[in-house]
């Protein structure tokens, strides 16, 4: 198993532990949204949103956003795309 391969085994194994519900929460974290549209999106209250976080970060050992995201992206949960800037010049 290549490097790339084996981070993103980990950081699924790692994203795997939480629950459905923690799960949903946590994507939408990563993609930015905040606490208040992600208790509306999900019918449940700002802080049952806040308990979710703090589950997530004691589940994951980890609680910066900044880290999350990368955890997201290496699991294949969320994905990175470049600026559309640099697209265009590449193109």
């Amino acid at each position: 198993m290549e490097d790339d391969e084996r981070k993103g085994f980990s950081a699924w194994l790692m994203i795997n532990r939480l629950t459905h519900r923690e799960t949903e929460v946590f994507g939408l974290i990563v993609r930015g949204h905040p606490r208040a549209s992600i208790a509306r999106m999900l019918s449940i209250s700002p802080h049952t949103v806040a308990a979710h976080r703090r589950s997530i970060a004691q589940k994951l050992g980890e609680g910066s956003l900044a880290r999350w995201v990368v955890l997201a992206v290496e699991a294949g949960v969320l994905e990175f795309r470049k600026a559309a800037k640099e697209e265009q010049q590449n193109d």
